[in-house]
C-alpha cells in the first residue's frame, strides 16, 4: 500500500518554507448552550439509512477489505468501535464511507511518518463519482492529519470532481502539532457540513499544491455563488482553534465559508488571521483564486482582536459576519508581488473585484469592520525600491498600486453610487453609479446581522442580490448567494 505523507504547518509545502508558529492552549471556551441540541443531532448521523457493504470492524484491515469489494456509488458501513490506523486508507473511487456516529466509530491516527488517515484521489476523474465520509470521530492524536481531499499538484486540465461531501464527523486532538483536519486541494468540490473541529490548531488548508500556472490557465476566474466551482464549508463548529486561523488559500486554492461558529481561545496571536487568501509569489506560487465569507459567527477570547481576512490575491465577497472581540476586528488588503512575477493567461491574481459589507464586531458596542491597505507590491519587494516605488516591473498598476474603489470596495455611508458598497431595498438603489461600485439589494436589515443569521444552523440565512455598476449609470445583477443548505446535502442524503 502506498503511503501518503503530509506537509506540516512548520514544514515545507510546494518547495516553500512556511512560517513557524508556536501554539498554546490555556483556556478553552465551552460551546454555546444553543448549539448543544444541534450537536446532539449531528452525533446521530451515520446510523440507519440504506444497507451497504459492512466492514467486520473499524480496523484498517477490515475497512480496507470492505472497500475492495465496493463499486463506485456503493456504501461501506463501519461499525462502532475504537481503532488505530497505521496506514492511510486510500479511496480511488467514489463511495459513501459511513461510520456509526460521532463518539461511536472512533479512528485514531497512528499512521507512520505523519500520514493522512484518509486520502481520496480518484483514479478516473472523468466519472465524477459522488463521494461521502460521515459518522466518525477522527482523533488525530497529534500524530498526523485527517483527510486529503483530492490529488496534490494534479496537472490540468481535467474534470473537476463536484459531488463530494464530508459531514457529521468530529476532528480532534491536533492543538500543537499543526496537522490539518482537511486538506482541500481544490480539484474535489462540494460541501463540508455539520462537523465539529475541536483542538485542531489550523484545521483547513486550501492549497492545490501545484507549482505551475496550468490551473489558472485552464480554469479561469472563480465563479462566485456557483456550487460546482468551490468547496463549501457550512454549519460547522470550530472550538479551541489554537493557531487563530481556520484556513489559508494559496497555490490556486479556493474556498467558501458560511454559517460556521468559530471560537478562538486566549492566545497572544489573536486571529492570525482567521482566513487567508495568498497572492502570487515568485518563483512558483500562484495566487488564491479567492472565495466567499459570510454568515459566520466568531468569538475571540479577551483581550485580543481579530483579523477576519488577510487578502493578498484573488477576488472575495465578505459580508454579514459577526465577530466578538475585545480589541476590535479588521480586514487586511495587500499586494506583495506583481502578477508578472508568476504570469498566467487564465485570470487576475492580485486583489480584484472584491467587496466587503455589513461585517460587524462587538466590543463595548457594535462597530463596522473596516478594510485597510497594509502594503502594495512597491513597498515590500526589495527589488522595487532600488529605483522608484513606481517601477513598472514591480507594480501591476503603476504608479498607484493597490487601490480602494478600484480593486476592492467596502461599506459606503451614505451611499450615493459614487464609491463603495450600498445596502437597502432594491427600490432605494441610486439611479446613477460609477463603474465598479456595488449595491446589496435585500429586504433584510442592513445593520449588524441578527444572531439568527450567523453561525452554525442559521435560521434566517442572508438573502439578497449584489448589483454591480458595469458601466456609467448601469446596474447589473452580479451575485446571488448559493442556496442554503448546499444542494448536495439533499442529493447525497443523511442516511
Amino acid at each position: 500500500m502506498r503511503r501518503i505523507e503530509a506537509a506540516q504547518v512548520r514544514g515545507r509545502v510546494g518547495g516553500r518554507t512556511l512560517r513557524r508558529v508556536l501554539f498554546r492552549a490555556e483556556s478553552w471556551p465551552r460551546l454555546p448552550a444553543a448549539l448543544l441540541p444541534w450537536l446532539a443531532l449531528a452525533a446521530c448521523s451515520g446510523q440507519g439509512g440504506a444497507p451497504g457493504i459492512p466492514a467486520a470492524s473499524c480496523s484498517y484491515a477490515d475497512v480496507s477489505a470492505a472497500i475492495a469489494r465496493a463499486a463506485p456509488g456503493a456504501t461501506v458501513r463501519v461499525p462502532a468501535g475504537r481503532c488505530a490506523w497505521e496506514a492511510t486508507l486510500e479511496l480511488g473511487i467514489g463511495i459513501s464511507l459511513i461510520g456509526d456516529g460521532v463518539g461511536r466509530t472512533i479512528i485514531t491516527n497512528a499512521v507512520a511518518d505523519h500520514g493522512y488517515l484518509i486520502a481520496y484521489q480518484p483514479t478516473d476523474y472523468e466519472r465524477n463519482d459522488p463521494v461521502r465520509i460521515s459518522g466518525f470521530t477522527f482523533d488525530l492524536g497529534n500524530n498526523g492529519p485527517g483527510i486529503l481531499w483530492g490529488t496534490r499538484g494534479k496537472e490540468a486540465p481535467f474534470t473537476v470532481q463536484t459531488r463530494a461531501r464530508i459531514d457529521h464527523n468530529r476532528f480532534q486532538n491536533a492543538a500543537d502539532a499543526g496537522y490539518q483536519a482537511i486538506w482541500n486541494n481544490g480539484d474535489v468540490r462540494g460541501v463540508v457540513d455539520s462537523n465539529e473541529f475541536d483542538a485542531v490548531a489550523y484545521p483547513i488548508r486550501s492549497d492545490a499544491g501545484t507549482g505551475d500556472a496550468d490551473w489558472w490557465d485552464s480554469f479561469g476566474a472563480l465563479e462566485l455563488g456557483t456550487a460546482e466551482d468551490n468547496l463549501c464549508f457550512e454549519d460547522n463548529v470550530f472550538t479551541n482553534v489554537t493557531a487563530g486561523i481556520i484556513s489559508d488559500c494559496q497555490f490556486s486554492g479556493r474556498y467558501l465559508f458560511r454559517y460556521n461558529t468559530i471560537s478562538i481561545p486566549a492566545d497572544p496571536h489573536g486571529s492570525y488571521p482567521l482566513f487567508d487568501m495568498h497572492g502570487s509569489a515568485p518563483p512558483q506560487m500562484w495566487s488564491c483564486f479567492g472565495g466567499e465569507l459570510y454568515g459566520n459567527r466568531v468569538v475571540e477570547a479577551d483581550p485580543y482582536g481579530a483579523t477576519l481576512l488577510d487578502q493578498r490575491g484573488g477576488k472575495a465577497l465578505v459580508f454579514g459576519n459577526l465577530v466578538v472581540a475585545h480589541d476590535g476586528a479588521s480586514i487586511k488588503v495587500r499586494d506583495e508581488y506583481a502578477d508578472s512575477a508568476t504570469p498566467t493567461t487564465g485570470g487576475t491574481q492580485h486583489v480584484n473585484d472584491s467587496y466587503y459589507w455589513n461585517n460587524w464586531v462587538q466590543r463595548t458596542s457594535l462597530e463596522r469592520i473596516a478594510a485597510y491597505i497594509s502594503q502594495d507590491c512597491c513597498d515590500c519587494d526589495p527589488a522595487c525600491v532600488v529605483g522608484t516605488t513606481a517601477d513598472p516591473a514591480c507594480c501591476y498598476n503603476p504608479p498607484d498600486g493597490l487601490r480602494e474603489n478600484v480593486d476592492f470596495f467596502q461599506d459606503g455611508a451614505p451611499f450615493t453610487g459614487a464609491a463603495g458598497v450600498g445596502c437597502g431595498p432594491a427600490a432605494e438603489r441610486p439611479a446613477g453609479c460609477v463603474p465598479g461600485v456595488a449595491y446589496w439589494a435585500t429586504t433584510q436589515p442592513c445593520g449588524a446581522p441578527d444572531e439568527t443569521s450567523v453561525g452554525a444552523g442559521a435560521r434566517e440565512p442572508l438573502a439578497g442580490t449584489l448589483y454591480k455598476c458595469t458601466a456609467p449609470d448601469t446596474w447589473t445583477a452580479w451575485y446571488t448567494p448559493l442556496p442554503y443548505p448546499h444542494p448536495l446535502r439533499a442529493e447525497l442524503g443523511d442516511g
